[in-house]
């Protein structure tokens, strides 16, 4: 199992964020500090930045220095696959193991889905860390002990901290609704677990926990910033960024495309069944539905939350049906006689050991179909291989605009700006980059006024950008064939670079300065000298 979510996750680097990352990461070490205030827009520069991503930024600017982009892809892949083992440890023993082995390899396909080298896979382990905590605490109290270090570690790395706290927070929770049972009549005392004062003073140490960052309280408070993005500002953002669409809007926009997001609802729909024995028995576990229901509107935000969701809906389907399971074992002595429903329960055990001697072959199968090419093939999947995706970046085109003599601004679409930084910030900055807990919502709709004006010819986009009189030079990427096309339109531009994947553009009178002559688009085109504009091919999704 490990080694098939490991295969999953080991694909070429396709994330644009990684690359303000790597090199916030570089500054902090040669600064000695982490940044106040933003360090790579000339639109923001006097916005505050609360960099809780500081701790993983120096992780992966030292692991690139060590052994380049290649060890990045087997840490990513290395996380998951560790995510996926302690939530195995997480979920119960009862459980026969194939249907264990069944729920976690799609736990596997779901998380392939989103496999980027981003602060939240540090969240997905830890997360995993904080629900084998919780599920221990009732045989190993001292347990709870863990949770104020774990926090430490958590609020140094990304601003989803906060859901071990909702994690604990739930389990207290459950735990005072079990000693408010006992203490009413025919209730049975609770021994079980950390004790009331183990309870108070391990939380109170967690919270302050969760002050021990560079920022202090504007740090530990930080997850309000990003909670606005899922609330008060939410049908802007759902809108305009992939990853903050809901899965309902991804639903009917997309469908299901992918086996992953088959998955992921399947494995929903079973989370929310598996609380109907609990139901039945009126013995359901306070904190697991607690969690469901958290973590389940976290994931009706955005689909960048799904595999949050669907770790820790893993975990509680494997232990309400332990718990079925046990309950059962418990009522086995009262019945004389052979049901109808022992036999039903007889031949889904019987399934189960089948399913068990099959799934080590099945996983090794399917591992093998990775490794080789066929299941990417077969299933709409993420390329199996190490490095980057060499037609996703513009790296050829952020090296030539910040050249000396380039102006030391540059427009481009957010989500590249983060490639045009890590070759040139924060020297060379940029109008807007993906880092939207600074750049405030206005910032966001003159950046795409700035692309519509592009795609007419409207020159009128230069008032949005220009600074101290001086305009920035312009890239843009293959996707956006209509802003390209209005830019060679457009008076007092010229087109002065072009490869397969983005184009430069600078004003007439810096081109000239510069002897920079007018380029040939035909790279961009991939069509031959003879292609035209209208003949480049999709954009890359």
């Amino acid at each position: 199992l490990i080694v098939w979510t490991f295969l999953l996750a080991f694909s070429p680097i396709r994330s644009w964020d990684i690359w303000w990352h790597i090199r916030t990461g570089e500054l902090i070490l040669s600064r000695g500090q982490v940044p106040v205030t933003d360090w790579f827009t000339y639109t923001c520069y006097d916005q505050p930045w609360i960099d809780l991503h500081w701790g993983f930024q120096i992780l992966v600017t030292l692991l690139v220095h060590a052994g380049g982009l290649d060890i990045l892809v087997f840490a990513k892949a290395t996380l998951l696959a560790a995510a996926v083992a302690i939530g195995w440890h997480a979920s119960a023993a009862h459980v026969p193991i194939g249907y264990r082995g069944l729920l976690w390899a799609a736990v596997a396909i779901c998380f392939s889905e989103r496999s980027l080298i981003r602060p939240e896979v540090v969240s997905l382990v830890l997360l995993a860390v904080s629900l084998l905590i919780v599920e221990n605490l009732d045989r190993r109290p001292r347990l709870i002990w863990l949770f104020p270090p774990l926090l430490t570690l958590w609020v140094n790395f990304h601003g989803l901290f906060v859901l071990g706290l909702v994690v604990l927070a739930a389990d207290v929770i459950d735990r005072c609704i079990r000693y408010f049972r006992s203490t009413l009549p025919g209730g049975s005392m609770v021994n079980a677990g950390p004790t009331p004062a183990q309870l108070f003073y391990a939380s109170l140490a967690s919270l302050f926990a969760c002050l021990l960052n560079p920022y202090l309280e504007q740090g530990m408070l930080f997850p309000l910033t990003l909670y606005r993005k899922f609330s008060v500002d939410h049908d802007f953002y759902a809108t305009r960024v992939t990853e903050f669409y809901t899965p309902w809007y991804y639903l009917r926009e997309f469908g299901v495309d992918s086996l992953g997001q088959g998955c992921f609802y399947l494995i929903g729909g079973v989370c929310v069944a598996s609380f109907l024995p609990g139901l039945i028995s009126r013995n359901i576990s306070v904190r697991r539905l607690l969690l469901m229901v958290c973590f389940s509107f976290l994931a009706s935000k955005a689909i960048r939350n799904g595999n949050l969701a669907v770790l820790v809906r893993a975990v509680i389907i494997c232990r309400n049906l332990a718990d079925a399971i046990v309950a059962r074992r418990e009522r086995a002595p009262e019945r004389t006689a052979t049901t109808s429903a022992d036999n039903g329960s007889r031949r889904v055990a019987m399934a189960g050991r089948y399913l068990a001697l099959a799934m080590p072959i099945i996983l090794v199968v399917l591992s093998v179909c990775r490794a080789s090419g066929t299941w990417q093939r077969t299933v709409r999947a993420h390329p199996f291989g190490r490095g980057q995706d060499p037609y996703q970046f513009m790296h050829a085109a952020s090296a030539f605009a910040g050249q000396p003599g380039f102006p030391q601004r540059a427009f481009l679409p957010w989500p590249h700006a983060g490639v045009y930084i890590f070759h040139n910030g924060p020297e060379f900055r940029v109008f807007m980059d993906g880092r939207l807990e600074v750049a405030p919502r206005e910032l966001f709709e003159k950046h795409d006024e700035v692309l519509v004006r592009m795609s007419n010819a409207d020159p009128r986009w230069e008032a949005f950008v220009v600074q101290q009189d001086e305009l920035p030079a312009v890239l843009l990427d293959r996707s956006l064939l209509p802003q390209i096309q209005g830019m060679l339109r457009t008076p007092g531009w010229r087109l002065v670079y072009a490869d397969p994947i983005s184009v430069v553009f600078l004003e007439s009178d810096v081109a000239d300065r510069l002897k920079l002559p007018s380029a040939d688009p035909t790279p961009l085109i991939g069509a031959g000298v003879n292609g035209s504009l209208n003949q480049l091919g999709k954009p890359l999704r």
